[in-house]
């Protein structure tokens, strides 16, 4: 018996549904389905065969502040940079000069509330 796993989401919660669509929208993702309540929304965002929940309560779940990282490898980062840099993403290059990197940061969200 094989254990094959058909599909999988990365999944995150949000302060900003509408800000964080938008910045992953500039990734390339695009909005596959999405739902709202009264305090609540989701957003399933997909690029191909990729998927990401976006999840947003009110009030906040009490979740603990750790780090979340997504790895993102493209063909051509320099798009990514430039379509990133049009909508005022601040955009640090990091890592070892033969082995650079790029760490993205989206802007600034507002403080739940």
């Amino acid at each position: 018996m094989t254990l094959a796993v058909r599909s999988m989401y990365a999944a995150t919660y949000v302060r900003d549904i509408d800000a964080s669509r938008a910045f992953y929208e500039l990734l390339g993702f695009r909005e596959h389905s999405t739902g709202r309540a009264e305090s609540s929304a989701w957003a399933v965002m997909q690029q191909g065969e990729l998927s990401l929940l976006l999840a947003f309560t009110q009030p906040p779940l009490d979740i603990p502040q750790l780090p979340l990282l997504f790895y993102f490898y493209y063909e051509d980062l320099d798009v990514v940079i430039g379509r990133l840099g049009e909508a005022d993403v601040t955009v640090t290059r990091t890592g070892h000069p033969r082995l650079p990197g790029t760490h993205l940061r989206p802007p600034a969200l507002p403080a739940p509330g």
